[in-house]
């Protein structure tokens, strides 16, 4: 039985999300994860698969998947494949617990809410600069994602 491409591992799709395509790979998992449009246990493509399909070097995908797994996103099930990990589902909670706590904190400092946002917005930039930073081999390539509510 075919195992299909996920429309969100598309090539057009990945074309929304900056950097090289291990950057790109990465991104429309996490983003995927985050919309649950991938639960828990739902396999990936196989590298080789998801490389022809997305015309990149099966290295390349490869690479994607071990930052995924780095990060507790996916799990390798050798034969079996690769799925999405039910950490990832703990990681989400984590972020939201962590999220109410940073508001909770902002409060008592008298930080407004569009402070705090842009806050937040500048951490994220500074990640996806550490993304694309790791992405090129200039840093290590096991920090974690943003997780987005």
């Amino acid at each position: 039985m075919k195992s299909p491409i996920p429309s969100w591992l598309s090539t057009s799709s990945l074309q929304e999300y900056a950097g090289p395509p291990v950057v790109q790979i990465t991104s429309a998992v996490v983003d995927a994860i985050n919309r649950a449009d991938a639960a828990s246990g739902d396999r990936l493509p196989p590298v080789r698969k998801l490389a022809e399909h997305l015309g990149v070097a099966v290295n390349t995908v490869a690479k994607a998947y071990k930052r995924l797994e780095d990060w507790e996103l996916v799990e390798g099930r050798g034969r079996g494949g690769t799925v999405v990990s039910t950490d990832a589902f703990r990681l989400r909670d984590d972020v939201r617990r962590m999220a109410a706590s940073l508001v909770r904190a902002a409060n008592r400092a008298g930080i407004r809410v569009e402070e705090l946002h842009s806050m937040v917005d500048a951490a994220h930039e500074r990640q996806r600069d550490v993304a694309s930073s790791t992405a090129n081999g200039l840093e290590s390539n096991t920090r974690s994602p943003k997780m987005r509510e």
